[in-house]
């Protein structure tokens, strides 16, 4: 079952807890990690991760008689390393807490006509194979 889980992700179960889903730029944000290990795990760390993404949309260019396709960038990409190694045994849980700072001068949330920019909290256990982990999105504003 080890080397299967370390292939999916499986190795553990990831929960994240934010202080509060809106932000404000510049504001750190605070989270809860729980651990539950699925299995006995190695783990090289817990991280919290930020990211935005910005998402254009296709179409058709009227005026330059072309099509454009979607097309996604990240434009913002952060980790912040929580919790050193551990070591778990299947069904030990364990909570960590940290805080990751959203940046100044990147884009806040906004869905347009033709983009959209979008914001995510990713908590992550760094271990051998696939990584578990799991995702929020949040709102950030001006």
């Amino acid at each position: 079952m080890g080397f299967l889980n370390a292939l999916t992700g499986g190795g553990a179960t990831i929960q994240l807890q934010l202080q509060k889903d809106r932000f404000q730029a510049g504001e750190p944000v605070f989270a809860w990690v729980t651990v539950i290990a699925n299995d006995n795990i190695n783990t090289e760390g817990v991280v919290l991760h930020i990211m935005a993404t910005e998402h254009t949309h296709g179409g058709h260019c009227q005026r330059c008689n072309t099509t454009v396709g979607d097309r996604s960038e990240a434009i913002y990409n952060n980790e912040m390393v929580i919790a050193g190694p551990q070591q778990m045994m299947r069904g030990e849980q364990r909570q960590f807490q940290g805080s990751i700072q959203i940046p100044m001068g990147i884009p806040p949330t906004y869905q347009g006509r033709n983009a959209s920019n979008r914001w995510f909290i990713e908590a992550r256990v760094k271990m051998f194979g696939n990584d578990p982990d799991t995702r929020r999105e949040i709102i950030v504003f001006g």
